[in-house]
């Protein structure tokens, strides 16, 4: 687990490697329900129902910040489908 943010002396984390099965999640809702509900989705399989609920409840909460964590989020889960170069698999 990695920190990503900390509301009120709590930091929140995201696993260091994000399974495929969300970004293949999140390709599904992008396709039928667009990117926002997309994000959304993904954001709160990344960082849980308490990191996202405590964004959610936090008044302090400017949308850089929150631009900032969906970045990090977005590429996270979107670097979950990529294969590294020399392994991929020839056939």
């Amino acid at each position: 687990m990695v920190d990503l943010f900390s509301i009120d002396d709590r930091v929140y984390q995201m696993p260091a490697k994000v399974g495929a099965n969300v970004a293949l999640g999140y390709m599904k809702l992008v396709r039928t329900h667009g990117q926002d509900a997309a994000m959304g989705w993904a954001l709160e399989q990344v960082i849980g129902e308490d990191g996202y609920t405590a964004l959610m409840n936090c008044p302090d909460v400017e949308p850089e910040d929150l631009e900032a964590i969906m970045k990090v989020v977005h590429e996270n889960v979107m670097g979950a489908v990529e294969v590294p170069k020399g392994k991929r698999r020839k056939g």
